[in-house]
């Protein structure tokens, strides 16, 4: 970075480079910020009807960094479902939470998670 002075202020100049760098950096950080974070889903019991679940949402983005297609999402969830809840018969994902699960991933392959990561990288391009 180099700083510039305008009058009686300094600024700093940086490149696209530097700038790209830090905005991977400033997403990794909200990734890490998110990691405690739950995602409330319902699912659907094959004879109990609905069951509120809560996925951690490492779950999630662990299953999208390793580049998982929507299929493979779906399986990691449903894999801790199983694991953490036990559920007694078959379950499907209620309408909103198979909504909820395939914009999700429908964001990360656009660029991101979040769609204000996509605000917060929009301010820089002008």
């Amino acid at each position: 970075m180099q700083p510039v002075v305008h009058g009686n202020t300094t600024k700093m100049k940086i490149s696209r480079r530097q700038l790209r760098r830090i905005i991977k950096e400033e997403r990794q950080k909200l990734l890490r910020e998110r990691v405690t974070d739950n995602v409330p889903l319902e699912i659907m019991q094959d004879t109990r009807g609905p069951m509120d679940v809560t996925v951690p949402y490492y779950i999630i983005t662990g299953a999208l960094e390793d580049g998982l297609g929507v299929d493979g999402v779906f399986n990691e969830i449903e894999e801790f479902i199983w694991n953490e809840y036990e559920p007694k018969d078959g379950f499907t994902f209620s309408p909103a939470s198979d909504t909820e699960i395939r914009k999700m991933h429908q964001q990360y392959q656009e660029g991101g998670v979040w769609s204000d990561e996509r605000d917060f990288e929009a301010g820089f391009m002008s």
